[in-house]
């Protein structure tokens, strides 16, 4: 497989990437080669953690569609190659797609339960949702703050 064995931030393996992506997406039996080539999934996994930003978003929306298709069959595999720890650092600064992908993955990967409904997607989602809001808020207010202390000390040695 030619993601396996290159640099994982090239110029070729993002397009690779991309072109892979897209057949995967379109074609259920695609999907089903290529998680059954053998190293594929630890191969997407390594790029969510080494490649280039686009490699990292087209190999999050591969391994999203695996597990979308048959949650079952590839989440223990998808965990085993160690997928968490790169899919959460790649929900900083990414595009807005890239981050509802990696969040939808994460909460396919975390839900032990084997029957997710919509329902508890949808719910599951809302609290992702408000606790990135939350995070929001409280970095907003520890900048305010920071800014408030250092117009503060300003003021006093200006004086």
């Amino acid at each position: 497989m030619l993601i396996h064995g290159s640099e994982k931030s090239s110029e070729l393996v993002e397009k690779a990437m991309a072109l892979l992506e897209k057949i995967v997406s379109l074609s259920e039996i695609a999907l089903i080669e290529t998680a059954g080539t053998g190293d594929a999934i630890q191969a997407l996994v390594e790029a969510v953690e080494e490649g280039s930003l686009l490699c990292k978003e087209h190999a999050v929306g591969i391994l999203l569609l695996m597990c979308q298709s048959c949650r079952e069959r590839y989440r223990g595999e998808i965990l085993r190659e160690g997928a968490m720890s790169g899919l959460l650092q790649f929900n900083v600064d990414r595009t807005r797609r890239a981050k509802k992908m990696a969040q939808a993955l994460l909460l396919l990967l975390r839900d032990c339960c084997s029957s997710l409904t919509r329902d508890s997607i949808r719910k599951q989602w809302k609290n992702v949702l408000l606790e990135q809001a939350m995070e929001q808020i409280e970095m907003e207010d520890i900048v305010e703050t920071g800014l408030n202390l250092v117009e503060e000390m300003i003021a006093k040695l200006s004086a």
